[in-house]
């Protein structure tokens, strides 16, 4: 076969494969380090797949076109043929995730928890893709980076994978699994079954795999108005607390609930613990804060002895909603659901009809978006710019090129609209004095931003290029105001090959 030699952690984890497809597994996945050929393990499972005709199809998603582009070239080195279209006319075929569909971050969640069939909820053209993958006989389905899936794309993938039982499915992660927390473990227990390989990246750098690095971490805090809004926003949650001590807050109050729930001698204590086993932790932590009786049966273990959490609170609350007060008659009663939905979102959960579900609040946006953030690697590129002068090479990666969702009402006037996003960092970068002389530019698969001066110069170096393709792009761009934004600075780069904006 052509292409690159394996390299030993690449030939394990593919030993490790065809022990788990030999076993009968249908889902596995491997944990390897960026750099450490996970796409080099993919293709090689899916060439020899498609040799002993264990599948016909092998189509391989990523989350975005850099990788999908990458699926490309190196399914070339291999002597393959890689489709990049939904299709399917190729025996492997790489896709986005967004091929299927699009799903914006911060509307995730809606007030009914999203409980419809995401599946039905696809743009025609991802309706098209499930029902190609439906009728093109055994397929493996490869999911490359796949811990992006787990906030936004989880539930969607197991609803296609329960449309696609002869599916064999292939995780690529460099998430290592001890990383990951317990809901989100669970999640990749059903999408990839279990880890089939790992390689720590300790190993990788002593086998020489790969080069020496550290990883630095500044954790940032909030701007003055963001910690206000925040800490206004646990008020609101604090206050809750307080209420659910109140015994007028309720036709059936918090405390009074807890008592028939757990104390009552005709309860069950095991059937509790062992059917709701986070719930019966969370009354158990309760009784040690005084709020309850010790449940008859029930015994205290040392991860009982703590106050109890947000998702404590969250668990018992929840039980007292939907077994008491949202089918109760009591008018009153809908006043106190109302309290409790509003506060919830500041522990990131969201009050829906079938409950109380994690959900992506305000609170975790403020959080996620900061702009003390962008200020942060203003400073950090300022930096490294002042110590390595001329040998600074640096790529400040970002979640999004730019915030595509309104901002909340709750956030109106607190932080703008594109905090957090690549625009607003290369914005802060290009006006910081400091570091504006570097050159800063944003690329993206659609976008080329700077500062106008930097996009003339760039034009100009794109114009001095031999090749009279380059000089015949450089012909068509033309530096233009961003849209959205005012002042001398904004600018962009326009042209058919694609948009480019700056400052």
């Amino acid at each position: 076969m052509n292409g690159p030699a394996l390299r030993r952690h690449q030939a394990e984890a593919l030993a490790a494969l065809d022990r788990a497809w030999a076993s009968g597994t249908t889902r596995a996945w491997v944990t390897l380090a960026p750099g450490a050929g996970k796409t080099l393990v993919g293709l090689r499972t899916a060439t020899a797949m498609l040799a002993d005709g264990r599948v016909s199809r092998v189509v391989a998603f990523g989350p975005n076109t850099a990788i999908q582009g990458q699926w490309a070239a190196q399914g070339s080195a291999l002597g393959l043929e890689v489709g990049t279209d939904r299709v399917l006319d190729e025996p492997v075929s790489a896709l986005t995730y967004q091929s299927l569909a699009v799903f914006d971050a911060d509307a995730e969640v809606d007030d009914d928890g999203l409980e419809g069939s995401l599946l039905a909820r696809l743009h025609p053209g991802g309706r098209a893709l499930v029902e190609e993958l439906s009728s093109c006989g055994p397929v493996l389905l490869v999911l490359d980076e796949c811990h992006h899936l787990l906030e936004v794309w989880g539930r969607l993938l197991a609803e296609l994978l329960d449309r696609l039982p002869q599916a064999l499915v292939l995780g690529l992660t460099a998430t290592p699994p001890a990383a990951l927390p317990a809901d989100q473990a669970e999640l990749v227990e059903e999408l990839f079954g279990r880890c089939a390989y790992a390689a720590s990246i300790p190993a990788l750098v002593r086998e020489g795999d790969l080069a020496p690095f550290s990883e630095l971490v500044w954790l940032t805090t909030p701007t003055a108005a963001e910690s206000s809004w925040l800490a206004e926003s646990a008020a609101r949650f604090t206050e809750l607390l307080t209420d659910l001590m109140d015994p007028e807050f309720g036709s059936t109050p918090f405390l009074s609930w807890l008592d028939a729930r757990f104390t009552d001698p005709g309860v069950p204590w095991l059937s509790v613990l062992r059917t709701e086993p986070a719930l019966a932790r969370a009354a158990l932590r309760a009784h040690h804060a005084g709020m309850l009786a010790l449940p008859p049966g029930a015994r205290l273990g040392e991860e009982h002895r703590v106050a109890p959490t947000s998702d404590d609170w969250v668990l018992l609350v929840d039980d007292w909603l939907t077994r008491c007060l949202t089918v109760s008659d009591d008018p009153a009663d809908g006043a106190v659901v109302e309290a409790v939905r509003k506060a919830l979102p500041s522990v990131g959960y969201v009050l829906t009809r079938r409950g109380i579900r994690r959900g992506r609040s305000v609170v975790d946006r403020v959080l996620a978006r900061s702009e003390s953030k962008t200020v942060a690697a203003t400073a950090i590129v300022s930096h490294e710019s002042a110590t390595l002068g001329d040998r600074l090479r640096m790529l400040v990666l970002c979640d999004h090129e730019r915030a595509s969702a309104l901002l909340p009402a709750d956030l109106d006037g607190l932080m703008d609209a594109q905090s957090g996003s690549a625009v607003a960092v290369v914005a802060g970068l290009v006006a910081d004095p400091e570091t504006a002389d570097l050159d800063p530019m944003l690329v993206t698969g659609s976008t080329v931003a700077a500062s106008a001066t930097t996009l003339a110069a760039f034009r100009d170096f794109v114009a001095a290029r031999p090749r009279a393709a380059e000089a015949d792009l450089a012909g068509r761009l033309v530096v233009e105001p961003v849209p959205g934004r005012t002042g001398s600075r904004a600018s962009s780069v326009r042209g058919r090959a694609g948009r480019g904006c700056g400052w």
